[in-house]
Formats: C-alpha cells, structure tokens, sequence
C-alpha cells in the first residue's frame, strides 16, 4: 500500500519553502532509528520486495530507494484500489502532475508546473512523434487493463532517452504470459452510455511464453455544456446567429486496444494496435462548437528485443522498433453561416496525416568492474510526416478566413498545403556510470549526445548523488539537463491553422537540481523533495504579420522556477491506509512572476483505503487543485478552485475467481473546470465531467 504513500504539508505565506531543506533534512534523520550501522548494505531488491524497483531511471532495474531520480511505481493492486480506468486516472495521483486540456479532447501535461511534451514509454520503449504530440499523448484514451505497473519519474531523463524527457518520463508496463497465467474477461458500464471489455490470456504454447490481450470502450461522453464558444463572438461581429452554442461538447469515442507479447529464452516480440476512433472534437478545433466533427488515430507498434548475458559480467540488448501513427481529421471549424453567411456550409477541412519512426539501439551493460556499473549505448531514429490529405473549403491571408468557393484538395486553388512532407534522422550515444562509492554511497554520472539532421546535436549530462545512509533513509542530489525538439509542425506549417513554422527554430533546454529526502519503516513512509530549474529557448507562439494567420513560432525567453513535493503514507493497520502529497510550484518567464497557464501553485491528494472485511476494499481519493492565474492579458477572474472525490467499492471472490466493483466518480458532482486559451474562444472554460458511476465485472480462469 505504500508504494506510492504521500503527504500533505501546510507552509505559511511568509516561508520561503527552500528555506526548511535543511530543517526538513534533520526532521527525516530525527524520523530514523537505525537498525544497522552505515556502511552495512542489505540487497535493497530483497528487502522491499519488487514492488519497489524501477527501471526508467537507470536504464535498467533497481531499488527505487537507490534510483537516482525522484520516482513513483503504482503497480496494479494499488490501480484497481482507486478505480483507475484510464492512464489519466493514475498519473493524477503523483505529486507534482496535473492533466490539463483546452478542448476536453486532448491532453495538457504539467509536471512541476512545466507545460511540455512528457515522454511515453511502452515497455521502455519511446513511442514519441514528431507531428503535434505523442501518440499515445491523449492519456485519457489510453486504457490499463493490460497494465501490470505504471513507472514515473518527475525531472530531466534525457541524459537516457533523448527526445521529449523534458519534464517527466512515464513507462507503461503490459503484462507477461506469467503475471496473467490464465484467463481473464471482465466487463464495465455506467454513466454517459459508457461500456468497457476486455480479455487477457497468457500461457505457454510451443516453447512460446504467450500473452494476449484485447479491450474496447465505447462511450457518448460526458456532454458538459458550453455557454459561449468562439462562433459568438462572431455572431455580434456580424449580426447573425450561426453559432452552436449553449450546447454539449462532443465528446464521444471508440477506444480498441490489442496487445501480443511473445518470448522465447533471450528473444521478446511484442505487437500492439491502439485506436481512437470516432473521437468527438470537444470543444472544436477553433473553439466553435463541432458536433458532428471527428477524428480518428490509429497507432500500430511492433519491437523485437534480444538480451542475453555474457561472461557473467555483461549484459547485451539489441532493439528494434517501429511505430506507426496514421490520423484522420473530419472538421468544421466553424459552423454553417460562419463569418456572415460566406460559409453557407461552414469552414471545412478533411485532414489525413501518416507518420513512421523506425528505431534501433544496441545497449551494454557491464558490471566486472569494482563497484562500478557502466551502461553504453547507441542507435538511430528515421522520423517522418506524410500530408495524406488537405481538403478544405477556406484559405487564410492576413488574418482573414476567405472562402474559396469548393470544397477540394487544398481548397481548390492549389494553396500550400498544411503540413509539407517532413522527415528527420537521429543518431544518438550515451555512457553511463553507476560507482558505489562506499556500500552506502553512489554516484550515477551519464552524458548522451542526439545528432538530429535538421537542426544538429544536442548534449544532455546528468549527476545523481544517492547516500543510502540507512535502508530506511535516503538523500539524492540531482542535476539533469534535457530537451525537447520542435515538432514538425512548429518547424513547417504554413500558417493557416496554428501558426507559421519555422526551420530555425532550436530546441528548448531544462536545466534542474533536486534535492529528496526518503524515510521508510515497516508502517510509513514519507518522502521530501525540493526541485530548481530554468528552460532556456522556449517555443512559443507569437503574434507575427509575415504570418498568414498572424501567428508564428519563435525561441522565445526563459522560465524560471522551485517547488516542492512532500509525500506521506501509513498503515495504520493492516486493513487500513492513508496517503497524502502535496505540491507548491512558482514559475516565471523572463523574470516576470507568472503562474504558468495550466499549472496549480497548489495541489492537494489524499486516499484512504480500508479492507473493512475479507475479501471487501473501500477505496476514497480526493484531487484539489488550487491558485491557477490568467495571464495579463486575459481580463477573466482566476481559474476556480476545484475538488474531485472518487469512491470504489471492490469485492473479491464474490463467488469463485468472480470480482465485482463500483465506482463513483467526482462524487460530489463539483463544478471543476480546467482553464481555456482565451475569453475569445470558450469565455467560461473548459468543464470536466459531472457525478458519474460504473460497475465492473471480472472473471479468471
């Protein structure tokens, strides 16, 4: 239960938090009452059992109390205690990390109040794209019924994974033939016509370990509604009435999910296939009311890894992978009788885009030297774009949507298209050395190089120091350095849709130094981390009258911020728990005190679990996110305060190998909204679901 344990913290408006480091520090020794003497190094694996390893940090397994980052595992007891349908669902529960969306459709992730693309890792393998996010960046259609544990780490990782570990890295970790061993079918309904299936099964068939795997949801969604969209504040403009709204935002979908995981000795194939389909627009594409827009991705996965072990001191992997990510855009941006009835059928735009990244990587492992572990690798990355199609009825010139009079192939005139063709190679290295200085101290030293052949290399380095003082007791210092690349969109669009690209454009960097302190007894943990960091070159999003649209992207200036995590958990007793954590975060851009659109300078989490009879598990959460400011320019109020509770009533072996559950969420119905791009667009935010509940099946065999 207290493998991801948190903590709330009270902290007065006059205390500056990094002034208490070092108090906080003495506070977590007073905590601790050795039991062995320093220097007496007990296999950390076997005293805290595996749940307590992670591999995203190193590149390869170890105690998380040795790890050198600040991590989270939430393994899939822990997932079925709180309710977890979706990815979303369980990264809302890690300090630090906040899901945002501005459409209700896709994903905003901040992680330390850091807006930016977090890497997804399937299997520790990158699934990242080049177009406009990650493939599997919408993390509320990604769904966990496959899933035996979730690996997070909050900071810089590209030190080991290159592109997009800017902020954070979250691995997905499917299930093996041996953690199914069986059989397993389940079903889920409730609100908003909401329906879940799945099937696992994993087993041996000739010489093969097998698991497979297949799940769907079919939901209409939760049909909030909108006051006023951006098609309104045209309606006055213009004296007409073409606008949709009030009215619900479209949010229905189909979600498919199928997964083959097959191993024979040294040798692992896995093959998956991810659709989102028939996905509404939420709030539209523009911020006008769309409900008969849609959108469809598909992603189709496949890697084949090698990994054996040499001379008992060597470890050997050999990866390929390739990821493909087709999607297809059938929008009305604005409805019929847009912009003074020029647009008798609305502004149109069918959009189709096919994207591939190929991949391999030789990784070694070699640990013949005295306390010393040095990892080596290198590989490359192809990356490209295809426009399959851009029909539309409209073109932009200084701001203006003009009509073109037919709905074609790039609106019948022959215009540029949205996103040319793009492609990109990517050569990388790395060396890392883990060096157990003393049995009690270690030393993680890493340096990785990217050659991109679009905009040149960039170097990423990484320090962690980790005194494992005691089992119970650890204190890490770190330092990352990461990045993440333009997209291909902020490099080539053509300026009609979000802005015009720009071929010049350089990475943005992160520079971040953390400081945690751990404590772990039989009954409670807590967890104290401080973090400062500075991005340089920022991709913004400027107002430029070159551009068609009047927007483009530029390398902007600098953020600037601290923060601190403080997490607690116990049980107290064997049948019940309780976690805490708490997150402060303060940001600034370009030495101007600002709170990062999307990101909370507070947030709260709390979850009490109780087994209140054999084979009965209670499970209630709450998520309060708090102070979010709108920029200067934006002359609404703050963002409203908010807070979710969910419930989940599990029962085990309701009859044999037979489970039930009920779920509530957002039980007490609060109005919670997340904050949108303007008061031109959506002048009254983005709602999130109301009151909602589910019951689920599940039966082994």
């Amino acid at each position: 239960m207290l493998g991801n344990a948190v903590y709330t913290v009270t902290r007065r408006s006059h205390c500056n938090p990094f002034c208490c480091a070092r108090c906080a520090a003495c506070l977590l020794v007073g905590f601790a009452t050795p039991s062995v003497i320093a220097g007496e190094r007990a296999d950390m694996l076997d005293v805290y059992g595996s749940e307590q390893a992670i591999s995203i940090a190193t590149g390869y397994d170890e105690p998380i109390v040795r790890a050198p980052a600040v991590a989270t595992v939430v393994e899939e007891e822990e997932i079925r205690a709180i309710g977890a349908t979706s990815l979303d669902e369980v990264i809302e529960t890690v300090a630090g990390i906040h899901l945002s969306t501005t459409d209700a459709t896709n994903t905003i992730s901040t992680v330390r109040g850091i807006t930016s693309r977090v890497l997804i890792l399937l299997n520790n393998v990158p699934v990242a794209q080049g177009l406009f996010v990650n493939a599997f960046g919408q993390l509320n259609n990604v769904q966990i019924n496959n899933v035996e544990r979730i690996e997070i780490i909050r900071g810089p990782g590209s030190a080991v994974y290159g592109a997009d570990a800017f902020a954070g890295v979250i691995n997905i970790v499917t299930k093996t033939a041996g953690d199914i061993d069986g059989t397993e079918f389940g079903a889920r309904a409730g609100s908003f016509d909401t329906y879940d299936g799945w099937f696992l099964h994993g087993g041996k068939y000739g010489g093969f370990d097998i698991a497979l795997s297949a799940s769907g949801r079919s939901t209409n969604g939760f049909g909030e509604t909108i006051e006023a969209d951006a098609q309104t504040r045209f309606d006055k403009l213009f004296g007409t009435h073409a606008s949709l709204a009030p009215s619900s935002i479209n949010v229905d979908k189909d979600l498919v999910d199928a997964r083959l995981d097959a191993s024979r000795g040294p040798w692992t194939f896995r093959a998956g296939y991810f659709g989102q389909l028939n996905m509404g627009t939420g709030v539209g594409i523009t911020g006008s009311l769309d409900p008969e827009g849609e959108i469809n991705r598909e992603v189709v996965n496949t890697d084949l890894t090698y990994h054996d072990r040499y001379l008992d001191a060597l470890d050997i992997t050999a990866q390929m992978s390739y990821v493909n990510v087709n999607s297809r855009f059938e929008l009305t941006g604005f409805p019929p009788g847009a912009f003074g009835g020029a647009f008798p059928e609305g502004v149109r735009q069918d959009l189709g885009i096919d994207e591939d990244r190929v991949r391999a990587e030789l990784t070694a492992l070699w640990s013949g030297w005295e306390r010393h572990w040095v990892r080596i690798g290198l590989g490359g990355v192809f990356e490209s774009l295809d426009n399959t199609e851009d029909a539309r009825n409209y073109t932009v010139a200084g701001g203006v949507v003009i009509p073109t009079g037919v709905f074609a192939e790039r609106g019948g005139i022959g215009d540029d298209p949205l996103f040319p063709d793009s492609d990109r190679t990517i050569f990388f290295a790395y060396l890392q050395d883990e060096w157990s200085i003393v049995p009690d101290w270690s030393l993680t030293t890493g340096v990785r190089l990217d050659e991109y052949s679009d905009f040149g290399a960039t170097v990423n380095p990484r320090v962690g120091l980790v005194w494992n003082m005691d089992p119970r007791l650890t204190t890490k210092l770190l330092y990352g350095h990461a990045f993440r690349p333009p997209s291909f969109a902020e490099q080539h669009s053509n300026g009609l849709y979000l802005g015009l690209g720009n071929s010049d454009l350089e990475p943005s960097t992160i520079d971040m130094v953390e400081l945690a302190f751990g404590y772990r007894a039989i009954r409670y943990r807590t967890d104290l981390n401080f973090f400062w960091y500075t991005i340089h070159d920022l991709i913004e999003l400027v107002a430029n009258p070159a551009s068609r649209n009047g927007l483009a992207f530029i390398n902007g200036g600098d953020q600037r911020g601290y923060g601190l995590e403080w997490e607690f958990g116990v049980d107290i007793t064997p049948n019940v728990g309780l976690r805490w954590n708490y997150a402060y975060q303060n940001a600034s851009v370009d030495d101007e005190n600002v709170n990062i659109r999307f990101a909370a300078t507070h947030q709260v989490y709390g979850e009490a679990n109780w087994r209140f009879a054999p084979q009965w598990n209670l499970n209630v959460n709450v998520k309060s996110i708090l102070d979010r400011d709108r920029p200067e320019t934006d002359p609404r109020p703050p963002v409203e305060n908010y807070s979710i509770v969910n419930l989940t009533l599990r029962r085990q072996n309701i009859v044999k190998q037979l489970d039930l559950a009920f779920s509530a969420r957002n039980l007490l119905d609060e109005d919670a909204r997340e904050p949108s791009d303007s008061p031109a667009s959506i002048p009254f935010d983005i709602p999130l679901p109301g009151r909602s509940f589910y019951g689920e099946l599940r039966y082994r065999f």
